[in-house]
């Protein structure tokens, strides 16, 4: 892990996050410049992970308020804006993250572990004890660009979720590369599904998980 660090960006930042969007997603999945200093302008924190001098991770999150998890459920059943065009709350109690991303020729699981690590602990600090996440599902249709496969078994069972059928189990969540990352690192769990969400994403069928957890100190003791 020598050389890796985490620094707050700034607007300032902006052709860095460019750049590394363009390394990391097929072009119909990239932010534009418009969308990323608009992220800044609604207050939202974007965590850089670098390797000395290179930004090769992203971790982009804003805060709301939720009371319980009962009512993190119903947000996931109702019609909102988009996480990352939702704005800051002032007083919060949950981290809300939408974009995570890391460098191909840096992805595995210690860089990831880092920087989900410090947005956890970051999020803790600020006064959160809940995080829901939006993840892709890259397996559902497959990703050759990232070399991975369609799990056939997890694309059946969300189809037949969405067709009235039972929501599918963790242990089949598990067989994504990204969920499985979310659930070991930061112990979450798939709370509901969201078709629709992005029609440009092929790999993950427009799909996307809504993943929750709570927060505590799982870091320090995956740090020590």
């Amino acid at each position: 892990m020598k050389g890796l660090g985490i620094r707050t960006l700034t607007v300032e930042d902006v052709d860095q996050v460019l750049a590394l969007e363009e390394v990391c997603f097929a072009p119909c999945l990239r932010a534009e410049r418009r969308t990323i200093v608009k992220r800044f302008e609604l207050g939202h924190i974007m965590l850089g992970l670098y390797d000395n001098e290179s930004l090769i991770g992203l971790a982009s999150f804003s805060y709301a308020q939720f009371d319980s998890q009962e009512e993190t459920r119903l947000f996931c059943e109702r019609d909102w804006t988009p996480f990352y065009a939702m704005g800051m709350a002032e007083h919060h109690n949950t981290l809300i993250v939408y974009n995570v991303e890391i460098s191909p020729l840096k992805r595995g699981v210690k860089c990831v572990q880092f920087l989900l690590n410090a947005m956890m602990q970051r999020g803790f600090e600020d006064g959160c004890r809940n995080l829901i996440g939006i993840a892709r599902i890259p397996s559902y249709n497959g990703d050759p660009e990232s070399r991975i496969q369609q799990k056939t078994v997890l694309k059946e069972a969300i189809d037949l979720y969405f067709q009235g059928g039972n929501f599918p189990e963790m242990e089949l969540f598990r067989k994504d590369p990204l969920l499985a990352l979310y659930e070991k690192i930061g112990r979450c769990s798939v709370l509901c599904l969201k078709r629709d969400y992005v029609l440009e994403d092929i790999p993950s069928g427009g799909v996307r998980a809504i993943v929750y957890t709570e927060l505590n100190n799982q870091w320090i003791k995956q740090n020590d």
